[in-house]
């Protein structure tokens, strides 16, 4: 059984359980295995000759990437809107199709009674395997990695003064969040709490425990979100909460597959219920790499990309430096990770995890009060708790207000919304891997979600120097932030006089064009480009323009510019 401490192994541990499985079983099965399953296999009595089974999560090679999937359903509903038609199909449920093919082959090979929940948003399929088995599922062509199941951790009035929500109801900015579904995948919320009564449902359970049974932590986040008493109000209270139970509340574990396989299913109903827009995630599961490849993470991006809002606690661990976020807190995308602030919002709290992700990115992406929050307690009454878990039901409150108003949103808008209106703290002592941007406003969110919506692109250069003979390749990222598709995007970019463009082949040429494809709502595509800088070239940047054409699904063309400042590199040794 894996203990708390061993989600603290030292990378000497860690390396050191890499290495002897190394050398009895080879490069070939070592590098497929996470090394915190190697570890655990040698920790039981016999190591890889025990015939003790570990419940692990398989990652397969799929058929077809999920984005090209989607890009290829896209392409054929803008085909048939061209026509005046419609084309009726559910991605989730074409998608599982395809990936169930992809499986057929794995899934002969592992023991039947032995296996469990296919992840399909994530490619992995959870089964309990000996060592020996490992092995032998490692050995296959069309499995990419084997990881343990790590166990999750739930991340345990004023503060709705705190993000503005009061202000917000004096200015008649926001409603109650009525028609907005949230789905909280947490502990059993309590179906009978005063403030909550006629508005929970008790969606599914993956325990072995009965419904009847409810979760301190999980009706706390529900009365956060949407809590209706006389005395102590939620976010929107008017919004309806549906319980996905991945937590006992007796003594007992959950598990990083079953948190996935939650998302998995709030998609799932989306397709049925459209007032279904938001997930709470106040839980997470300690991993070693934080670069968003985990089942759990990987199916949280692309929850969002089928047009979840998925709101994720930062962790409690704080106390552990940087890096010390829960995953699915380093899915890349959309999610929205929540760090915790005092109450009075002046500081951010010691035991609020900090980024970055281990590919760099900062973490989290805003703060919400997580100090002593008053909520809903099973039975009735209320009770103060402290954590991540705390903050994160603000946002995803805040988020139901914002989509009641403007239902059209997308999970891309809605944290783009969230974070370009929230405000510093003060102190200079907390960077944006412990505050992200700052602490929400909804304020500001609704003022800023009621304004027309930015310009559809948003680009960025990232230049990289790739050779010392002063040829560079700059990638430049388009990402479509608006609420339609562009369609046969391409982009032109000419340089000033002075710096040289490469085209394909490497030659000189006086503008150089990339073709980016067709860019759904929130998808982001880099592509890059040469530029070729003469020594005489004093200036320390330049300016390049980019010209983006593309076409709408009505069939309208578009072209934007957009001036790029690129910094031109030393060119002394």
């Amino acid at each position: 059984m894996i203990l708390e401490d061993d989600f603290y192994l030292t990378d000497e541990q860690l390396d050191g359980a890499a290495s002897e499985v190394r050398n009895q079983w080879g490069a070939e099965i070592d590098d497929k295995l996470e090394n915190l399953l190697e570890h655990q296999i040698l920790t039981e009595d016999g190591g890889i000759e025990s015939t003790k089974r570990q419940r692990v999560i398989v990652h397969y090679k799929p058929t077809k990437l999920f984005d090209d999937f989607l890009n290829e359903f896209e392409d054929l509903d803008n085909s048939y809107r061209k026509r005046g038609e419609e084309f009726e199909f559910q991605y989730l449920d074409e998608f599982e199709s395809l990936v169930n093919e992809s499986i057929e082959s794995l899934l002969k090979e592992l023991p039947t009674a032995e296996t469990g929940e296919h992840l399909r948003l994530g490619n992995a399929v959870v089964a309990n395997l000996t060592p020996a088995e490992i092995k032998q599922i490692a050995s296959r062509s069309d499995v990419e990695q084997i990881e343990f199941d790590t166990p999750l951790k739930l991340e345990l009035d004023l503060s709705a003064v705190s993000v503005g929500v009061v202000e917000a109801r004096t200015q008649k900015l926001v409603g109650t969040g009525k028609g907005v579904i949230i789905a909280v995948l947490d502990g059993e919320v309590d179906i009978n709490h005063p403030d909550l009564k006629g508005r929970v449902v008790h969606k599914k359970n993956y325990t072995q425990e009965e419904w009847g049974n409810p979760h301190p932590h999980g009706t706390h986040v529900a009365g956060i979100i949407a809590g209706n008493g006389s005395k102590y109000k939620g976010m929107a209270p008017g919004a309806e909460i549906w319980s996905y139970k991945i937590f006992p509340t007796q003594p007992g574990d959950s598990t990083e597959s079953r948190g996935a396989d939650a998302i998995e299913d709030v998609v799932k109903d989306m397709q049925q219920e459209k007032r279904l827009r938001i997930a709470n995630c106040s839980w997470g599961s300690f991993s070693q790499t934080l670069d968003g490849n985990s089942v759990v993470s990987e199916t949280a991006e692309r929850a969002t990309k089928l047009g979840l809002v998925l709101v994720k606690s930062a962790g409690n661990s704080g106390d552990q430096g940087p890096g010390s976020l829960t995953i699915p807190a380093d899915a890349r995308g959309d999610v929205i990770v929540v760090g915790a602030s005092s109450r009075d919002s002046t500081s951010v709290m010691p035991f609020s995890s900090r980024g970055p992700t281990s590919d760099k990115r900062p973490k989290p992406d805003i703060l919400a009060p997580g100090e002593k929050i008053m909520s809903a307690k099973p039975g009735g009454g209320y009770v103060r708790l402290s954590g991540t878990s705390m903050a994160s039901p603000h946002i995803a409150g805040i988020a139901a207000l914002i989509l009641e108003r403007y239902p059209k949103l997308q999970p891309l808008q809605v944290k783009k919304i969230l974070m370009q209106s929230a405000k510093k703290l003060d102190s200079s002592e907390f960077d944006e891997n412990a505050q992200g941007v700052g602490l929400v406003d909804a304020v500001k969110a609704l003022q800023l979600a009621g304004q027309p919506l930015a310009e559809a692109e948003k680009v960025t250069a990232i230049p990289s120097l790739k050779e010392w003979t002063l040829r560079e390749q700059v990638n430049i990222a388009v990402r479509n932030t608006g609420d339609e598709t562009m369609q046969a995007v391409k982009a032109t970019l000419v340089g000033p006089d002075g710096i040289n463009l490469l085209g394909l082949d490497g030659k000189k040429v006086t503008s150089a064009e990339q073709d980016y494809g067709t860019l759904r709502v929130g998808a982001e595509t880099t592509r890059d480009f040469g530029i070729e800088v003469p020594s005489k070239f004093k200036l320390p940047q330049c300016q390049l323009t980019l010209n983006l054409n593309f076409t709408t699904p009505t069939g309208k063309k578009k072209t934007c510019s957009y001036k790029l400042t690129h910094q031109v590199p030393s060119l002394q040794r």
